[in-house]
């Protein structure tokens, strides 16, 4: 009986050390997939400054004054 008490009590160890490694997981594939958006996001927003740059100089170098 000692050794299915010992089981037992391994296996909700090996439960609990699966759950926090499939939240460890499924935390790590969020972060991913955020950094993903977030370069989508930057990438598209460069793309339409260039177009705004682009419509405005009418292709056009110009000089700005910074002030």
């Amino acid at each position: 009986m000692l050794c299915d008490d010992t089981d037992s009590g391994r296996g909700w160890a090996n439960e609990n050390d699966l759950s926090m490694e499939a939240e460890s997981a499924l935390r790590d594939k969020r972060r991913v997939e955020r950094e993903r958006r977030l370069d989508e996001h930057r990438l598209k927003k460069q793309e339409k400054n260039r177009a705004t740059v682009m419509t405005v100089t009418k292709g056009r170098m110009s000089a700005v004054k910074i002030s």
